[in-house]
């Protein structure tokens, strides 16, 4: 059975954050630059950042770091959850 890649786990972790949270968390492919752009935004203001190349040899420990820094910004609660968008 295979387990998912880093970067599966890190947009699987990206959709989550959309979905559960007021903010919005987005992995924009620049094929030009041959990097992936990773941000999470709440009501216009980055919460976070980070930049993932395509080709680097250390896509998958990089993919890993930034899936660990956003699951401490859930953990710790340092994204707001969804309902308090609508409330």
């Amino acid at each position: 059975m295979n387990q998912p890649s880093e970067p599966q786990k890190l947009f699987n972790l990206i959709l989550h954050i959309s979905e559960s949270y007021a903010a919005v968390a987005d992995a924009v492919i620049d094929w030009d630059h041959r990097k992936i752009v990773i941000t999470v935004d709440e009501s216009g203001k980055t919460l976070y950042a980070a930049t993932l190349e395509i080709d680097s040899d250390a896509i998958e420990a990089k993919a890993r770091l930034i899936r660990h820094e956003l699951e401490q910004m859930v953990a710790e609660c340092e994204l707001p959850i969804l309902w308090e968008r609508v409330a």
